[in-house]
């Protein structure tokens, strides 16, 4: 499940984990694909082992629908192999 926390009473944050491959410029396109729909980064980490690389991004964004529309994008990126709210 998702915990939604209201920040500013306008924003809702959620963290969102991505496992990929190893591919250039690959962080850049998610980063692309949250901001495309409104979506704010607030933090981000990246741990790469074995070629596999395991980010987690909390972000925040106006309504749920947004974060849904967001994980969307992303699992339509090439070398993005899953897409998990936590």
């Amino acid at each position: 499940p998702i915990n939604w926390e209201m920040i500013g009473k306008k924003e809702l944050t959620a963290e969102i984990k991505i496992e990929t491959t190893e591919k250039i410029n690959l962080l850049n396109t998610i980063l692309d694909a949250i901001v495309s729909l409104k979506g704010k980064v607030i933090s981000t980490e990246a741990k790469m082992e074995n070629k596999k690389v395991s980010s987690k991004f909390v972000i925040q964004v106006k309504n749920p629908q947004t974060i849904t529309k967001i994980i969307e994008k992303i699992e339509k990126i090439d070398g993005v192999k899953q897409v998990i709210r936590v």
